[in-house]
């Protein structure tokens, strides 16, 4: 009964989402209606386990069911024998993923997960999104580089520390980054 209760947990939450059926009960709803409901999707309600756990979440002496409760126990607690076995296989194999990644891109598992779950847990995929984050990470790098010599050049005597921090507060707008250089030099001289 409950593995029957888990598997029309989303019919029983669209009917009890229904506003005509629910409205002003914060969350709750009369027994009485709660076990009708139950019974049109082909649940008996005075049948064990069911009975007991709709007791469980009763409220005001038995009368209303807090039935937003009822269902986020159901969605956690009720899973069928064989789904919670396709669970642990499945995050089995996707932490089998995450070492194969961590050793193929030698990366942490943070990252590794992260690229993981943005593919959809395609080990290729994740590993060709990585490849290119780190691509793109070095083309940034480089340009960066560029544009601090390129500072330090116009700039006699300014270390790569004062260009690097020019740079960012201009968001490495070359041309903005000096204007400020001059403009803190000329005040610095006056």
């Amino acid at each position: 009964p409950l593995e029957q209760l888990y598997r029309q947990r989303s019919k029983l939450a669209t009917v009890l989402a229904d506003e005509q059926f629910t409205a002003g009960k914060d969350g709750v709803v009369d027994s009485e209606e709660f076990a009708m409901v139950l019974g049109l999707l082909g649940i008996d309600a005075v049948q064990e386990p069911i009975a007991s756990l709709i007791t469980r979440f009763t409220a005001d002496g038995g009368e209303q069911v807090d039935y937003d409760a009822l269902l986020a126990h159901v969605a956690t607690e009720c899973k069928p024998a064989a789904e919670l076995e396709r669970e642990a296989l499945l995050a089995q194999q996707r932490e089998g993923m995450v070492q194969e990644f961590v050793a193929i891109r030698a990366t942490d598992e943070g990252t590794a997960r992260m690229f993981l779950e943005t593919a959809g847990w395609g080990l290729t995929a994740a590993i060709d999104a990585h490849l290119c984050a780190e691509e793109e990470r070095k083309r940034l790098e480089r340009q960066q580089a560029q544009l601090v010599a390129e500072f330090c050049a116009a700039f006699p005597g300014a270390e790569e520390a004062l260009a690097r921090e020019r740079l960012q507060s201009a968001g490495w707008d070359l041309g903005r980054a000096e204007e400020e250089e001059a403009r803190i030099r000329a005040e610095a001289a006056e």
